[in-house]
């Protein structure tokens, strides 16, 4: 099961001595907060961060000529354990990094010179079982990254010409990703574009005004294989050679775009100059490329091998483009990289950015996938009183493994993220039926009767007996109740909210509005997405919406009967749904269809 994502915050405050030779001294202060909720503060002696950030350019520096070897992956592992029993205090280990959590972390920080990303327990490096990505607070203009239908990609190779490893890569990523381009088009009618730029064509005017400059061309992922400076003495200054010049970092304010930046280029991830160990905020290119609305920069701590460099670079491309967050992309990208040299790789950014395309187009909250999905079941643990639902399929307590695994596996997802939600939806299944069992949750559902008899045809009449059986023992529930509605245009208008408590009619302020309905690549049965709206009005438009629901389809049900929202109704509810259920079960089984067992 995935954990939802955290906020940490590290604080840092310093506290400066100097020594007899004017040699800087003290300790820092490391305060630690999760999503607001204080765990603990470490003292950190300068010169001992000093050392050891400084044995880690050593390192890398040495590894940059000999490559990796046993020995010095070794030492890298013995730095992380460092890094993770100087700064980290115990309650942040056991309640943030214990090894069953899985998710994102987005590390907000007010020291970005320590590698956080390196941290070791006796489990290895904690990076390649969570997603870390490090957020920033940006000092200038974060542009709208708005839902579209098409994906733009930048791709720049060895522009000094001296690198053919480099000009390999930009070669290798563009064929990727219009391979990956090729794909979406087909599946969902997305349209893009790659611009390859090798040697020579890329020149300033063709990289910055004719590309990054020019909103036409919208942006979404660049990509630069090449060299990178860091300017210690001004490190806006730094920059990306070109062809003809060197892009450099301030011109990166003036971006046109909010692309996905990836710089595969030597220490390009650089905050403080070589082998020094500054202190403070983010600088060099990554706060620039920020600043300018860069959704998210992704580059190394240290010079990485070709080859790794390459598979990194391509593994992230594969997941993005096909859905996946910033930080779940270079997680992956970590994972399947069995050289250190993944370790490398920083995103600055919010880990959970995904590209435009992904991004719901009419909703506020994040295209379904495993995170959706924890975020479905997150909101109803948080407002776990009432729940009205007006669904096409069926709602989720009634359904059995087979329905789990057909929904999530219409969703595009790898097998191990399939696998995860399916796990995660069968134990909040069985949650969400014992509370509904026991009284301490309320649910008024309403069904769509040709979808469910579809239903029950295609699982046959054992299936039917099943969720007969196990509609009448929620029916004895006091607070569940099941309305199954014919209606003539066959469709139902999905609604869900949620509210804290179980009151009937819901408090709106109380209450949560949810809602699962395709609204991106329209064509696709396999997309959903997640929409929460927490403005009181809205919450009443969308109850009233309810309630004709509710009032036409137990207008089927007998002219009789008249609607009130109350617990008192559940039981005549239920009554006439059992025998709307019995009735269309002989129908399609036959007149002599056994009546449910229990009866």
């Amino acid at each position: 099961m995935t954990d939802r994502p955290v906020n940490l915050q590290i604080h840092a405050q310093r506290f400066d001595r100097f020594s007899q030779d004017d040699r800087a001294e003290g300790e820092i202060v490391y305060s630690f907060y999760a999503d607001g909720t204080f765990l603990g503060r470490t003292t950190v002696d300068i010169g001992t961060r000093r050392t050891l950030l400084g044995r880690l350019y050593d390192l890398t520096s040495r590894v940059t000529v000999t490559g990796w070897s046993t020995d010095s992956s070794d030492q890298l592992a013995r730095f992380g354990r460092h890094l993770y029993a100087l700064f980290f205090p115990p309650e942040v280990k056991r309640s943030i990094f214990h090894t069953s959590r899985r998710g994102i972390i987005a590390l907000e920080l007010q020291d970005h010179d320590v590698p956080w990303e390196l941290i070791c327990d006796e489990y290895g490096f904690i990076s390649r079982r969570i997603a870390f990505g490090r957020t920033l607070i940006r000092p200038s203009k974060v542009m709208e990254n708005s839902a579209r239908k098409s994906v733009c990609v930048a791709v720049v190779g060895d522009p000094t010409q001296d690198l053919p490893e480099a000009r390999r890569e930009a070669e290798e990523i563009a064929e990727k990703c219009r391979d990956a381009l090729a794909i979406l088009k087909q599946r969902f009618s997305i349209y893009g574009s790659v611009r390859l730029l090798l040697g020579a064509e890329a020149t300033k005017e063709a990289v910055l005004l004719d590309l990054l400059m020019d909103p036409s061309q919208d942006i979404d992922l660049l990509h630069y294989a090449g060299h990178a400076k860091f300017d210690p003495r001004d490190p806006s200054n730094s920059s990306l050679p070109l062809s003809d010049g060197d892009f450099r970092g301030f011109e990166a304010r003036n971006l046109g775009c909010s692309p996905f930046v990836f710089v595969n280029g030597c220490r390009a991830a650089a905050t403080s100059p070589d082998g020094v160990a500054s202190f403070g905020a983010v600088s060099g290119l990554a706060a620039e490329f920020l600043t300018g609305g860069a959704v998210a920069y992704i580059a190394p701590l240290w010079p990485v091998g070709d080859a790794p460099a390459r598979r990194v670079a391509q593994t992230f491309y594969k997941n993005v483009m096909a859905g996946d967050s910033a930080g779940e992309a270079i997680f992956a990208a970590r994972k399947s990289e069995e050289t250190p040299d993944a370790l490398a790789y920083v995103l600055f950014g919010d880990p959970a950015e995904t590209l435009p395309i992904f991004k719901p187009q009419l909703t506020a909250g994040p295209y379904v996938n495993d995170i959706g999905i924890d975020r479905i079941i997150q909101l109803e643990r948080e407002y776990p009183g009432l729940e009205l639902l007006a669904v096409n399929d069926l709602p989720w307590i009634i359904w059995d493994e087979k329905d789990v695994r057909a929904w999530v596996h219409a969703i595009p997802m790898d097998a191990e993220r399939s696998l995860r939600s399916e796990r995660a939806l069968m134990e909040y299944i069985e949650e969400f039926g014992n509370l509904v069992e026991s009284g301490s949750k309320t649910l008024l559902s309403i069904v769509s009767a040709r979808v469910l008899r579809g239903y029950l045809a295609s699982r046959g009449a054992t299936r039917a007996q099943e969720l007969i059986d196990h509609v009448r023992r929620l029916s004895s529930a006091p607070r569940f109740g099941l309305v199954i509605s014919e209606y003539e245009d066959g469709e139902i208008e999905e609604i869900e909210l949620v509210s804290r408590f179980g009151n009937i009619p819901p408090d709106p302020a109380s209450s949560v509005y949810v809602f699962n309905k395709q609204t991106r690549f329209e064509d696709s049965e396999r997309t959903y997405n997640l929409y929460e709206d927490y403005n009181p009005d809205m919450i009443r438009h969308y109850l009233e919406r309810y309630m004709r629901l509710l009032r036409r389809a137990l207008a089927d049900y007998g002219e009789e009967f008249q609607v009130t929202l109350g617990l008192e109704s559940f039981q005549t509810i239920n009554e006439c749904t059992g025998r709307i259920l019995h009735g269309m079960c002989a129908g399609l089984f036959g007149k002599d269809w056994d009546e449910p067992s229990g009866t």
